[in-house]
């Protein structure tokens, strides 16, 4: 009874069948321990459909213990129940007790099935998925791709369990930046729903949503706004109003407007999704407050900077409310309001933003180095506005030092620093310094790939312009003809480039 009332949907009267059944198990003179173990893991598996996680741990325990002391250590129901354990470590985000339950199921299958059984397939994808979770893409497709050849070899190919596994690699794929494999795999996952579910089935949707997310990644806007469409029409007839689903698609046509710059239209969007989610979700939900975030940024976006501090502010403080205080969204936060002042010209206002910002980002148990020289720029350009130069050369030096202590060697971002450097010298009117600056800039590009890139025509004209400031024209005059020369390469005659490097070359000329 108690497991129809959960398939049902009814987990209080599921529940109370099961506080009976294992009741009258203990009471028994002749308990079955094989039988009370299988409730106490159903009872789990309810608390967990429920999303209470320590009550559904609490069953989960209690079943494997009767499981372990009952049964060989290879026996296939230990896997089961270390699957649902592994499985609800996954959902409180607690990583490594998932992969280590996940790697005990793991172990008993693979002594217990055939290397293609489509249990391991299950386990497979699984693992593949606390992978993604923690953004070790690497692992989580290898682990995808080990499910998808078992799959592939042991079920038809148009079984659902295969369209969910190729939405899942590609996912990985999309979060790799390798979109042409994320198509191929969304789109197998579609025409392989086509064979089994009805033409407005939901998951057609989420799909089409995966399908749409890749279009908008590449650039290829038409598209996406057709697969959200079409996804949001699937939604409005197969799921009730407000539904968190449609609320996904709301929120990505959102998005897509705003990176094509059509402020207006994603500001409608974010507003819809926003009453959409407060008709479900408490007041504090980490949701409302990213999607405040979003409108707060649309406002910015349309020049509302009233607006748009208004609502970046409330986002920031629900998630001071319901964050840890160096979560990453609280820096993202910070940063944003400290790009509107920057933009009303509130300069002191930004800079404390940002410094907060950062931080928060320092704070972080595993920072993320890339976000904190971006946080580093925006204090740069917060002291070049006030003309604390240097204040911001101090910025400047901080960020290399983290490169060379904490990323890898990137050849482009340590030119645009060095080129940076340069230009914040020559605007201390330290023109010496900049030159060495500039110079070290053009070492490293050189080093990462041919010389007639369009990226040099910006070291070039720099080093011109602080060749002519020193009154060495000749050398000035050289590299405004190294940048000429990529310019014809790559831009038609008529560009307004052009027209600024030959100004530049005949007032060089004159001063010869």
């Amino acid at each position: 009874m108690g497991l129809t009332y959960c398939e049902m949907g009814k987990y209080s009267s599921a529940l109370s069948y099961y506080e009976q059944s294992i009741e009258i198990q203990k009471q028994s003179a002749s308990p079955s321990e094989s039988l009370l173990s299988t409730t106490y893991r159903n009872v789990g598996s309810l608390y967990a459909s429920m999303g209470q996680h320590s009550k559904a741990l609490s069953y989960f325990m209690m079943s494997i213990k009767i499981q372990e002391e009952t049964l060989s250590p290879n026996h296939p129901s230990l896997a089961g129940t270390y699957n649902d354990i592994a499985s609800l470590y996954k959902s409180m985000a607690k990583h490594s007790e998932a992969l280590s339950y996940y790697e005990r199921a793991l172990n008993i299958m693979l002594k217990s099935f055939s290397s293609n059984h489509p249990s391991l397939a299950n386990i497979y994808n699984n693992v593949g998925s606390v992978f993604d979770s923690m953004e070790e893409y690497e692992k989580a497709l290898s682990y995808y791709l080990k499910a998808f050849a078992i799959m592939k070899e042991s079920l038809l190919l148009n079984h659902p369990s295969v369209a969910v596994l190729c939405s899942n690699v590609g996912v990985v794929y999309h979060s790799k930046r390798n979109y042409s494999k994320a198509l191929q795999f969304f789109q197998m996952s579609f025409k392989i729903q086509q064979k089994f579910l009805t033409p407005n089935h939901p998951s057609f949707a989420i799909t089409l949503n995966y399908i749409g997310s890749v279009h908008h990644s590449i650039g290829n806007y038409p598209q996406a706004l057709s697969c959200y469409e079409k996804a949001f029409e699937i939604e409005k007839n197969a799921l009730p109003p407000n539904h968190s689903t449609m609320v996904t698609t709301y929120n990505s046509i959102g998005l897509l407007y705003d990176t094509m710059g059509e402020h207006s239209m994603s500001l409608s969007y974010y507003e819809k999704t926003l009453e959409m989610i407060q008709t479900y979700l408490a007041p504090n939900h980490p949701s409302i407050a990213s999607t405040y975030h979003n409108i707060g940024l649309a406002h910015k976006s349309i020049g509302e900077y009233t607006k748009a501090c208004f609502y970046l502010k409330m986002g920031l403080e629900i998630e001071q409310k319901s964050l840890p205080s160096n979560h990453p969204s609280l820096a993202i936060s910070y940063n944003s309001i400290g790009a509107t002042y920057n933009s009303m010209q509130a300069y002191c206002q930004a800079l404390s933003c940002y410094q907060t910002a950062l931080e928060i980002q320092w704070k972080s148990p595993q920072p993320n180095y890339s976000s904190i020289i971006n946080t580093y720029y925006c204090i740069v350009f917060v002291h070049i506005a006030m003309e604390e130069y240097s204040k911001a050369l101090s910025c400047y030096e901080k960020m290399l030092d983290m490169i060379e202590i904490y990323l890898p060697l990137d050849h482009e971002l340590l030119a645009n620093i060095y080129n940076s450097i340069g230009f914040m010298y020559k605007l201390m009117r330290k023109y010496w310094d900049g030159l060495s600056y500039y110079h070290k800039a053009l070492e490293v590009m050189e080093k990462s790939g041919p010389s007639d890139r369009p990226s040099f025509t910006t070291i070039y004209c720099n080093l011109a312009l602080i060749y002519k400031s020193i009154g060495m024209y000749s050398d000035a005059l050289l590299f405004y003809k190294k940048a000429l020369q990529i310019l014809e390469k790559y831009l038609p005659t008529n560009h307004p480039l052009f027209a600024i490097i030959y100004d530049s070359l005949g007032t060089t000329y004159e001063s010869t």
